[in-house]
């Protein structure tokens, strides 16, 4: 790895020698954004850590504020997203980015990943909005600051710094089918230190209503309204963080969550589970300092040291096979990372991550227990480039990433003893590019290889209903994107207190070309082993436009429309890949009159395949019989909010206004008419 990373480094140097005489000609003291800052096209500015060449969506909690909502209802308002909901309120919720899988979706807080090494997607429910800072949305390209290979992309969730004054404040919402979410948030000091916490809690009864279609889509006259059982849910989550100074002048962070989730599993519409629970248990605990070098032109280093540990079960003991499963997952990281500016017209970032993850997997009802002991260490070494021309007009951003993993595992069913050790080195890159058309017009675009590294079930799965597969390789996808943004501060002609004070407009076509997939197939035994068997195409286009005049209306909307097609060998040749519809779009509008202000969303997801990919599977038909489609659903939401004082506002909401029955990923029911009250303070 040594030897990568002088390469790496090596090839900097030449990048920098070769384009000094390009830009003698600018001006060298000036900064090394001039001229692109002006371009941005994300809209909310340059994200920490990220290539200014991403497309990139930053959500702020003053966005959302006065709605009842959760981190799934704002993530899947963003371009390019598709959120898959398990039903209930606040229930369980995966997120999909660009068509890819669940799986390929990195979810991180404050940089720490939340995916398990055991697999699985992270549930969006499983993160509290409050105390939260930004959340950052990255569609195709995951940012070197966050250590982590996506083929589909990543979402980091930056939680909030103390505030330089005491501060306090809180919320409750009450609403349908005994539903309820209270939150709050402080500031204040001691001495030299300073302290930010927030609390969140939520519950839900969801028995809510839904259409049971008796496991058949025709005929109709065999459908009949239900009530939602064993939808029954709690969780409860706590943030603290704390900055003290150094007598170097630096400052030390250390930031710590904590959270809790009981529900229950009732299961799709027409196979209901009455006693089926799942509970969780996670912490994180994470400390940071910099340093300010004069090396490098001057360079900021920055080293992180984070923790986490979760520990779940499911238990189930109606079906055929009854199940009482828990697991535990411990991960341990150190970060470091230093941005230096060598020139007046280069950034230049690296970035050394190591971790060590280990997983414990027992199934209670087994006679001979004998768990998994499975851990994952892994390396990972980033270099990030941004050489900026033609006196700011024009920016590259190469980036080249070492990826090494290692893997062992022992025991679990069918026998005692330990797997042949795995292992996976990769080299992964991407190379983007700005080009400022003007100081509103800009294009942009990227080109890079990425990965998805197996977890560790797919690997040593001896559970006795998966095989693992130590030889697994990476599911490695080639991911390219090209956009044009708009950016205008004021529109021509709008003169003060009337008009619009600003407009932007995003368009980007995107393809990824995903290969060496893995699937769970079945074997002649009946037990599932998986293997590196397909290939895929998405290509798409995504497009969103946002506009505020100063008379107090705001409205935005965003588009996707994508064609996520199978490349495998197989009778489902040329199908769409299940779970990814082809159109989704929203619309949201807010007017503000005096004191109060309506708002309205509009959502549209379009039809979805669901079922098993045939041919694949092993159980469906032959050809495109076995694939079964969701019908495309339209909701409408809409509430009021209003100032009641200088501390304290009142909303009401109404979700779903036209009480539609719809389901979701395999036909999970969604609450009908929704209706909430929430009141806010602040001290």
């Amino acid at each position: 790895m040594r030897a990568v990373l002088a390469s790496l480094l090596a090839l900097t140097a030449c990048w920098s020698d070769a384009l000094a005489d390009s830009t003698s000609s600018a001006d060298p003291n000036a900064p090394i954004n001039a001229g692109v800052e002006k371009v941005e096209v994300t809209g909310e500015g340059r994200v920490a850590g990220g290539a200014p060449t991403s497309f990139v969506t930053v959500i702020r909690p003053e966005e959302f504020a006065g709605r009842a909502v959760t981190l799934a209802d704002l993530v899947g308002e963003a371009p390019g997203v598709h959120v898959r909901q398990y039903g209930g309120i606040n229930g369980f919720a995966t997120v999909m980015i660009r068509g890819s899988s669940a799986d390929q979706t990195i979810v991180c807080v404050d940089g720490i990943p939340l995916n398990s090494p055991l697999g699985g997607a992270v549930n969006l429910a499983d993160i509290p909005l409050a105390g939260l800072e930004s959340i950052e949305i990255h569609r195709g390209f995951a940012p070197a600051s966050l250590g982590a290979s996506a083929i589909g992309g990543a979402i980091n969730i930056r939680t909030r710094s103390p505030g330089e004054r005491h501060s306090a404040g809180g919320s409750l919402a009450l609403g349908s089918f005994e539903t309820g979410m209270a939150s709050g948030s402080a500031d204040w000091g001691v001495g030299p230190l300073r302290w930010a916490g927030s609390a969140e809690s939520t519950w839900t009864g969801g028995d809510f209503a839904y259409l049971d279609n008796n496991a058949t889509d025709f005929p109709t006259a065999d459908d009949r309204v239900k009530r939602r059982d064993n939808n029954v849910s709690w969780s409860s989550a706590l943030r603290l963080r704390a900055d003290a100074p150094l007598p170097s002048g630096r400052i030390v962070s250390v930031s710590t969550e904590w959270l809790r989730r009981r529900q229950g599993v009732p299961g799709i519409d027409a196979l209901e589970s009455e006693h089926a629970t799942f509970a969780l248990q996670r912490g994180l605990i994470r400390a940071e300092t910099s340093w300010w070098l004069r090396t490098f032109g001057g360079s900021e280093l920055t080293a992180s040291l984070d923790h986490e540990y979760t520990s779940q079960s499911f238990v189930d003991p109606d079906t055929p096979a009854p199940q009482d499963q828990t697991t535990r997952v411990d991960g341990t990281g150190a970060r470091l990372t230093l941005v230096a500016t060598p020139t007046s017209f280069q950034r230049l970032s690296l970035l050394l991550e190591p971790r060590a993850q280990t997983a414990e997997a027992l199934n209670q009802l087994d006679p001979t227990p004998d768990p998994i002991h499975a851990r994952r260490l892994s390396i990972d070494a980033v270099v990030e480039d941004e050489i900026h021309l033609a006196a700011g007009r024009i920016l590259l951003a190469p980036s080249m990433r070492y990826d090494l993993i290692d893997d062992r595992s022992r025991g679990g069913a069918p026998g005692p003893g330990a797997a042949p050790p795995a292992g996976i080195s990769a080299v992964s890159g991407r190379l983007g590019a700005l080009l400022a058309l003007s100081s509103r017009w800009s294009l942009r675009g990227n080109v890079g290889r990425y990965y998805r590294a197996p977890d560790l079930i797919e690997r040593y799965g001896n559970e006795g209903t998966i095989a693992g597969n130590p030889g697994l390789l990476p599911e490695r996808g080639i991911n390219a994107d090209l956009g044009v943004g708009l950016r205008v501060g004021h529109l021509p002609g709008s003169g003060s207190g009337s008009g619009a004070d600003r407009f932007r407009l995003e368009a980007a076509l995107f393809r990824t070309d995903a290969d060496d997939l893995i699937q769970l197939v079945p074997l002649p035994s009946r037990v599932l082993k998986a293997f590196n068997i397909g290939r895929a195409r998405i290509t798409g286009l995504e497009a969103s436009a946002s506009l505020r005049l100063t008379r107090g209306l705001t409205a935005s909307a965003n588009y996707t429309r994508q064609k996520p097609i199978i490349l495998s060998d197989t009778t489902s040749y040329g199908a769409d890949l299940p779970g990814r519809p082809r159109v989704e779009a929203n619309t949201s509008e807010s007017l503000s009159i005096g004191r109060a202000a309506i708002f309205h969303r509009f959502s549209f997801v379009g039809p979805d395949s669901i079922s098993a990919v045939a041919g694949l599977s092993g159980g469906l038909p032959s050809g495109r019989a076995g694939l079964t489609t969701l019908p495309a659903r339209y909701l409408h939401d809409a509430g009021v909010r209003w100032k009641m004082g200088a501390r304290l506002d009142a909303s009401v909401e109404m979700d779903n206004l036209l009480d539609r029955r719809v389901v979701d990923v395999a036909r999970y029911p969604l609450p009908g008419r929704t209706l909430f009250v929430r009141i806010a303070t602040a001290l």
